[in-house]
């Protein structure tokens, strides 16, 4: 099947009723595309010295995007469980490591042999952050040689590893699940101020965004949040409430307790109300969403390449006209999308299959196909 078949025939995100949701891919557009450009201006301005001041504030504020991931993986994971009649950990934890470990595997493996060949003069310390990535255990060591972004994939295991241990809350009657919830977010907040490394506690709030539209989702509770262009408001509202600069003007807890609450009206009106989400059903939106997790685990090499070969024929230029500037930033975010295709279709569309290990087997000649 060619690359085109391939990318006409995406089903992307199947829940727990196997029902494709266009708008969670609509969603993980917004957060990879603010990823990008957070990490694509991180590199003007860290490796050129290229900024402008407002535009490069907006966008450093693009770090949202990892907290609307968790979010998405909070309300995936939590319909599944809260849908299921009967729900085993072994099994839910053998569905996430053989979806979401063999592209993470083969990503951080080409990625320490690249490293190897660019930086030979280290080694030995290239081969034990390597360990420690494939072991999620960078945020702990503080060493990541290999792919700094990975330290969100390690909150992300963490969370996986507690959900169903906080969902067993939910035999309890409604209010007093919601308020139980609420009181493990405020305790995640206070421990925080005890944990100098990344840990799952200084961003538990986030998954817990996506743990309250499952429950609403699943008994059916509906709260009218929406009125037209509200979603566009939101999204700018969390962006801007990002924004280093504002916290010299209002409290952090402030602002984090109302981005927290734009994030859980927004996807309370994409995944509930269903309204506002032409946007997030365009195929383009969809299809690079549905693509975000190759593309975040390769978009560091891309704009690395990019800064390497492209930005310092463009630099000068750059530097003197913003225009060439957006240009620079435009072509670094298209480079990322457009190169992480061929890593999609090689090493993580194949393991979106649950019975990928017998594909597998059939193709090394060492099972027989099923009838």
């Amino acid at each position: 099947m060619n690359l085109r078949k391939q990318l006409s025939s995406l089903r992307l995100q199947r829940v727990s009723n196997h029902r494709y949701i266009a708008e969670l891919d609509g969603l993980r557009f917004i957060a990879i595309i603010s990823v990008v450009l957070f990490h694509s201006n991180g590199r003007l301005r860290e490796y050129f010295q290229i900024e402008y001041p407002f535009v490069s504030d907006f966008l450093r504020s693009g770090f949202f995007g990892v907290e609307i991931f968790f979010a998405i993986s909070g309300y995936i994971l939590s319909l599944h469980i809260l849908k299921s009649e009967s729900f085993r950990y072994g099994d839910y934890l053998k569905r996430r490591v053989l979806r979401i470990e063999p592209p993470f595997i083969i990503a951080m493996l080409l990625q320490y042999c690249l490293l190897m060949i660019t930086k030979p003069g280290i080694r030995e310390d290239m081969t034990r952050s390597l360990l420690h990535v494939l072991t999620y255990t960078s945020n702990f060591i503080g060493e990541n040689l290999i792919n700094g972004i990975t330290w969100s994939l390690e909150i992300e295991v963490q969370f996986y590893l507690i959900l169903p241990l906080i969902l067993l809350l939910r035999y309890l009657k409604t209010p007093v699940f919601i308020i139980s919830l609420l009181v493990l977010g405020l305790l995640s907040m206070n421990l925080n101020n005890y944990i100098e490394f990344k840990f799952i506690t200084k961003f538990f709030n986030y998954f817990l965004v996506g743990i309250f539209i499952a429950i609403l989702q699943t008994r059916k509770i509906k709260i009218r949040t929406h009125f037209p262009g509200f979603n566009i408001i939101l999204v700018f509202g969390i962006f801007l409430l990002s924004m280093k600069g504002l916290q010299d003007w209002i409290p952090t807890h402030v602002i984090n307790i109302v981005r927290l609450l734009f994030m859980l009206i927004l996807f309370n009106n994409v995944l509930i109300l269903k309204s506002g989400i032409r946007f997030f059903k365009i195929r383009f939106v969809a299809l690079f969403g549905g693509m975000c997790y190759t593309i975040y685990l390769y978009h560091i090499i891309v704009l690395s390449a990019f800064s390497r070969l492209i930005l310092p024929q463009i630099r000068d230029l750059i530097a003197s006209d913003s225009l060439f500037y957006w240009l620079g930033l435009s072509l670094m975010v298209i480079f990322s999308l457009f190169l992480s295709v061929i890593p999609y279709v090689l090493f993580e569309r194949p393991f979106m299959y649950r019975d990928w290990p017998k594909r597998m087997l059939v193709l090394l000649g060492l099972g027989k196909k099923s009838d």
